[in-house]
């Protein structure tokens, strides 16, 4: 069973019940906007997916909770384990990977994995 989101993405039932507890921590989302002068909260729909999300060529839309940054210099697919292109290009490029990196740091210190 699919389903159509706010920006108009069609996402099954197992995407969209694996992503909504994967999503990124709020407060750091909000802090590195904060730091551009960007609200999180005034972005449109579409915005805020983009700067949540990375794409894997398998998988299609990753959520960054899912990015493995195991390892320094190779970003991977934390579901299929293929390789993510891990860019700070784009719009939102530089927020999106000082957010992933905030947040597996956090998991890191969480989980305590080395």
């Amino acid at each position: 069973m699919s389903h159509i989101t706010g920006d108009g993405l069609l996402v099954s039932y197992e995407e969209r019940s694996a992503y909504t507890s994967e999503e990124p921590a709020r407060s750091t989302i909000d802090a590195v906007c904060a730091e551009q002068g960007l609200s999180f909260s005034a972005m449109a729909p579409v915005q805020r997916f983009f700067l949540t999300h990375y794409r894997c060529s398998f998988c299609k839309m990753l959520p960054l909770g899912r990015l493995d940054l195991s390892h320094p210099t190779r970003a991977r697919c934390g579901k299929c384990g293929q390789l993510v292109t891990f860019s700070g290009a784009g719009k939102y490029g530089k927020m999106r990977k000082k957010i992933a990196l905030t947040m597996w740091a956090s998991k890191r210190e969480k989980y305590g994995v080395s």
